[in-house]
């Protein structure tokens, strides 16, 4: 399976900001809720087709 990575840069000060703004969630983990919710909003067969292939590669 191949991945790739998405490096983001912020300011430190945001990140702090944000870090006391999310309390119990990491900013890392609110990203990737909302990577998880656009990935939602593909068609539903696109999605389908890459899971499956996930799914596959994976056993």
């Amino acid at each position: 399976m191949s991945s790739r990575e998405i490096a983001l840069w912020v300011d430190e000060r945001w990140y702090q900001a944000l870090s006391l703004h999310l309390k119990n969630e990491t900013v890392e983990d609110k990203l990737n809720n909302y990577l998880d919710e656009l990935i939602s909003q593909l068609p539903d067969h696109t999605r389908e087709k890459i899971s499956r292939e996930i799914w596959e590669e994976d056993q």
